[in-house]
């Protein structure tokens, strides 16, 4: 009982040791150290002085990586490519869809409020970032389209959870 409190206790302080080195990106830095540490207690750096001076440059680069990389961070320069990846959905417009009327596929339920819509036939939308994506929405599932000058094709079906 004991033990496993002292081991709970260990690793959340772990792990805020961890989220602290990360936060100011420090991991390359605390490799660094450790790795002079081990020539320290061997005894490298005594018989090799050059290797000292390796050192601490690159003790002195990691340290400035970090800050680099923090102030990055907390400026927000650079964007983060994960976040332009995100798929937005707008409605479709009735206008638009002469298209999959051709196809078969008939967006009645589009201005339908979500209760009065029949649960076998999908809703539609238009991916905003290429328009000539359409998505659809079924109780189970989303499915996207490519609008082609062959119609539409069908790119990949996703399941709700």
């Amino acid at each position: 009982m004991i033990i496993r409190k002292i081991k709970q206790i260990i690793g959340g302080i772990l792990k805020a040791i961890y989220s602290l080195l990360c936060v100011f990106n420090l991991q390359f830095a605390l490799l660094v150290a450790l790795i002079g540490i081990v020539f320290r207690f061997t005894g490298l750096f005594d018989k090799y002085n050059s290797l000292l001076i390796v050192f601490f440059v690159t003790f002195i680069f990691a340290i400035f990586l970090a800050v680099c990389l923090t102030m990055r961070k907390l400026l927000g320069i650079g964007k983060n490519k994960e976040k332009d990846r995100k798929i937005k959905i707008i409605k479709a417009e009735p206008e638009k869809e002469q298209p999959y009327q051709q196809q078969g596929v008939k967006p009645t339920n589009i201005d339908k409020p979500k209760e009065e819509q029949v649960s076998s036939s999908p809703i539609y939308y238009r991916v905003k970032q290429n328009p000539n994506y359409l998505m659809a929405e079924f109780e189970d599932r989303y499915e996207l389209y490519l609008q082609s000058s062959n119609g539409l094709q069908k790119i990949r079906t996703d399941y709700k959870d």
